[in-house]
Order: structure tokens, then sequence, then C-alpha cells
């Protein structure tokens, strides 16, 4: 896999981005705009009325983007990259297992709870707090848990709503606010529950649906999916703070 790390030299670019993971894949919800060498980044995810990014006008930097190149290995699949270009996701293994993974100039793997055998790291924020899942691996997911990962110690799990079996952590914003969803089947109805954990096992029910990304205001985008999946029935949502 080969991930392109971006290096900006000079003043006067503002980039924001965001990535949602949809159904497995990876969408960057950014829209570029480039005119003679300019560029102007807009994230295109919720935005209050009273934190709307400055964007420089088209045409006043006039700075080439560079790249650098880093292979990352065979079979890793990013998830996401941080402000700072530490890029998480997943190692896929012999045994068709995934094992979660960090990548900050060091390769680490971030391992699994005791007794499980995958894990998947979906989010990380500037000061490199990892968010994702540890499971017992297929072909029954007996359990599935949302944890923070660590790259000198063990994942911790982050709990799950009541009455429900399964959690993920699919984001965690650079304030530290961690949301994710818990679900009672995981394939069928009632669908996903948005939780919001506090790191310390507590989690909060913020309604039905299951959020991919979270800003520094709380704002969470994501999707209702009633029966575990996208179809005629799922429905995009904002989730604005209380």
């Amino acid at each position: 896999m080969i991930v392109a790390r971006r290096r900006q030299e000079g003043l006067g670019l503002v980039y924001m981005s965001s990535y949602v993971r949809f159904f497995g894949t990876l969408l960057l919800l950014t829209v570029l705009s480039a005119c003679g060498g300019s560029y102007a980044f807009r994230n295109v995810l919720a935005e209050s009325s009273q934190h709307k990014p400055s964007i420089p006008p088209i045409g006043t930097n006039t700075i080439p983007l560079q790249y650098s190149i880093v292979d990352l290995g065979p079979n890793v699949f990013p998830e996401r990259v941080s402000n700072t270009g530490t890029v998480v996701g997943y190692i896929l293994n012999s045994g068709n297992t995934t094992m979660a993974f960090a990548y900050n100039g060091s390769m680490y793997q971030l391992g699994t709870l005791s007794g499980d055998v995958e894990s998947i790291a979906y989010g990380v924020n500037s000061q490199g707090e990892i968010v994702g899942e540890s499971d017992s691996g297929p072909p029954n997911y007996t359990t599935i848990m949302a944890v923070q990962f660590s790259l000198t110690g063990s994942p911790v799990p982050l709990g799950i709503l009541p009455n429900n079996t399964w959690s993920k952590a699919w984001a965690v914003s650079d304030s530290g606010e961690i949301v994710g969803a818990s679900y009672a089947i995981f394939w069928g109805p009632p669908g996903a529950e948005m939780t919001i954990f506090d790191g310390m096992g507590g989690t909060t029910d913020a309604g039905q649906g299951e959020p991919y990304e979270i800003d520094d205001y709380g704002f969470a985008v994501g999707a209702d999916t009633p029966y575990g999946f996208p179809d005629t029935t799922t429905a995009p949502f904002v989730y604005y703070p209380p």
C-alpha cells in the first residue's frame, strides 16, 4: 500500500479535510479548487454558522504542493490520517484476520483486547489518540468492542450502551471527544445507536445512527442505517451537540 505524505513549504495555504468510512470505503470529504498552481481547500462536513473556516481567495497561494511517497508494505489498509501525519488502519494477515496499526515514521501494531484475535483502528487525532475496535474474529464475531489504542500499551475498552451487544469507535476529535456506535444486532434492525464515549467506560446514547466523523466543536456526521447496511432506508445525518 502506497501513501502520499504532503509537505508544504511557506505560508498561505489552508488545508482542512475529513475522512469518512462508509460501508468499507474511505471517502475524502474535501473540495479542492486549483487555478494557476494555487490551491484552496474547504471542509464540506457540517459547520456551524459561528465556526466557518477562513478560505483564502483563489490565486493567493502560488507555492506548489510537494509529496514524498512512503511504502507502508503489503496488505496494509489505511483508514485515517491525522493533521500531524499519523496514519492508522489495519493490516490483513495471512489468515484473513486484521491487526490495527499506526504509522508516524515508525510502524506500530496496536494489539487486541485479551481473548480477541482482530482489531482495526478507525480514527486518530492531532494528539495521536487512536480509536477503533477489537473483536473475536471470523466467522462469528461473538465480541466487538470499541477501544482506544496506545502505541506503548494495551487497548482500553470504551464500553457499550445498555441493552446492546457490540460497539465500535469511529472517530476522535482533537479535543478528545470519541464517537462511535453500539449495536443490538449488527446486521439487522434496530441498526446502530450513536454513542459518545468518555474514555473511561462511560457511554451516552445520542440517538439513532452511526457517526463517522466529529469536529472540535462536537458536531458529528454519519448515516442512519436501520438494517445495519446501506439500503433505500439509509439517511445521512448531522448531530448537533446539546
